[in-house]
């Protein structure tokens, strides 16, 4: 590689000079310079930090005139800044923006190399701004971006980025203050920043990504599709730019499926799970399976393959996907950050070849894989509720499978557990609202058929859960309960939307169900009992008294 064999030269030189000699801290800035260079393209660390070292020794053993003291204030400046971008830390950047100012002062109006003592000092400002949000910083970095492109007039090679930088003030500004202008003239100079970066220009790639990047996360509206379509054209052509064995090719690759995957959530075009999956089959031909990205082109892959077996049902899909995320676990071992997430999808893809088939075996497995997610996901990790949530929905379709009253009542508790981690604003709370109402609609009627059976022989710890000593009536509180939660759920759902005409049909059958419990409690016959119930209409208004009673309904599926 290009940039290691720079740095080895320019350690071999650097040994050349003694310590005092006059030409010493020149090779120490060129040492600096290469590994802030091998920095740049292969994102390691120690260069970035080794290259500080040289770059301050360098202005040690310098007069303070020196001519070439502006531009290591400069180089200096830009290292310590790309230190900062990899750190929570905020301290640091006063010395870059010191250093930075100083390179200013030392090249005044019309020196060469103004220009970049202007550009750098605001590339340090605005991830300071970004950070405490000091409204000074980012006006500071936008006037000194603006100096500096008047220094880069219409064919300077730097001028794209001076351009490409100001736009990003400009948008950063725009986030704070919602500036219309602003918004505007950030767009005016991305597109001359396109133009200033032709085809054949070196930085051409890492502009066209940053630029996608940018589109992608501001432009995140489902009704503004426009950021999103651009950016995948920008990623494209960035990936153009990186063939297979660029050190970037990966980042490019990932950030162009997952704004395709991102088009399909909105469109719904098969194309484009296509294309993701083209670019996932290539990744792992390119990439033998002792590259240390193989496990997440595998998980990426797989995930994408069971994606479209649920839009298209093709099994093929969906037993690949298996396979796949089988073969990343066994990359994931014991002890590994993201095991549970495959642990999880694994568990996901079994379930949903349950439904395909029909095999309790594939049920079994869905639920061993989801108590070992579920294990690594101890209280506070942030996927903790997606593991309980499904879990539950595995023990409760287990029950209505095999009856066994210990699935119900964990998938009860489980689904509470998750409710709790979804608060009101959560996007899946009517999701853990309707769900736990089914589950206690179901034990209502799995209870109530075990009372109202007159050869029913029910052990001690039915009849303890039937009726336990702190309630008269346990089945008829699941019933009560379950027309609250569904209620609330309705609430938290759209008309029209296919999850509340799914919800709405429970808590109809939970209020026919309680109708005729009323019924049954003061005595009446099966024909009042059907009359009753028959009278609470389908469509009669949802709102419910607290103490109204609920139940679950055969049929009902889960959202």
């Amino acid at each position: 590689m290009k940039s290691t064999d720079d740095v080895a030269r320019e350690r071999a030189q650097l040994e050349g000079w003694s310590t005092g000699h006059s030409g010493r801290d020149v090779a120490l800035s060129a040492l600096a310079e290469a590994l802030h260079g091998r920095f740049q393209k292969v994102c390691e660390l120690d260069d970035l930090k080794e290259a500080i070292g040289p770059h301050h020794t360098a202005l040690g053993v310098r007069p303070p005139r020196n001519k070439r003291q502006p531009l290591s204030l400069s180089e200096l400046a830009i290292c310590l800044s790309d230190e900062d971008e990899n750190r929570t830390e905020v301290v640091d950047l006063e010395d870059p923006m010191t250093l930075g100012r100083a390179a200013s002062e030392l090249r005044p109006l019309g020196h060469l190399d103004r220009g970049p003592s202007h550009h750098n000092p605001p590339c340090n400002f605005r991830p300071r701004f970004r950070k405490p949000v000091d409204m000074r910083d980012l006006e500071e970095a936008i006037e000194l971006h603006r100096a500096a492109m008047d220094l880069r007039p219409s064919g300077h090679p730097d001028r794209f980025s001076s351009l490409r930088n100001l736009a990003l003030c400009l948008l950063d500004r725009y986030d704070n203050r919602g500036l219309v202008a602003d918004s505007k003239e950030a767009a005016m100079l991305n597109n001359a920043a396109r133009t200033s970066c032709p085809t054949g220009h070196p930085d051409r790639d890492t502009f066209l990504h940053n630029l996608a990047c940018d589109l992608t996360t501001r432009f995140k509206k489902p009704t503004d599709i426009r950021g999103l379509e651009e950016a995948i054209e920008l990623h494209r052509a960035a990936l153009e730019l990186r063939p297979f064995g660029h050190s970037l090719w990966f980042s490019s690759f990932r950030k162009l499926s997952r704004c395709l995957l991102a088009r399909y959530g909105d469109l719904g075009a098969v194309a484009d799970l296509k294309e993701v999956v083209r670019l996932g089959r290539a990744a792992l031909e390119f990439y033998p399976p002792g590259h240390p990205d193989y496990g997440t082109f595998l998980h990426d892959l797989a995930c994408t393959l069971r994606t479209r077996f649920k839009k298209q049902t093709d099994i093929r899909d969906l037993q690949e996907a298996i396979e796949l995320h089988r073969l990343t676990l066994e990359l994931r071992p014991s002890g590994h950050p993201d095991r549970s997430s495959s642990l999880q999808n694994l568990a996901v893809c079994f379930s949903d070849k349950y439904d395909n088939a029909g095999l309790v075996a594939d049920l079994a497995e869905a639920v061993t894989l989801g108590r070992g997610a579920l294990e690594l996901r101890p209280p506070g990790h942030p996927n903790r509720d997606i593991s309980l949530h499904d879990l539950a929905r595995n023990l409760s379709t287990r029950f209505e499978k095999q009856v066994t009253m210990e699935d119900l009542e964990e998938a009860i508790l489980l689904h509470r557990a998750a409710l709790e981690l979804r608060l009101s604003g959560h996007p899946l709370r009517s999701s853990s609202l309707h769900n736990l109402a089914l589950c206690l609609s179901g034990r209502y009627d799995h209870l109530r058929a075990a009372v109202d059976c007159p050869k029913a022989i029910m052990s001690d710890r039915v009849a303890r859960t039937l009726h336990p000593p702190e309630h008269p009536d346990r089945s008829a509180a699941d019933l009560d309960e379950a027309i609250v939660l569904e209620r609330e759920a309705l609430r938290l759902l759209v008309p029209g939307d296919c999850h509340y005409d799914v919800s709405r049909q429970h808590l109809t059958a939970c209020r026919q169900a309680k109708a005729r419990l009323g019924v049954m409690e003061n005595g009446s016959d099966d024909s009042a009992s059907e009359q009753t119930a028959s009278s609470v209409s389908p469509t009669a208004d949802i709102s419910i008294d607290e103490s109204d009673i609920v139940v679950a309904c055969v049929g009902v599926a889960p959202i």
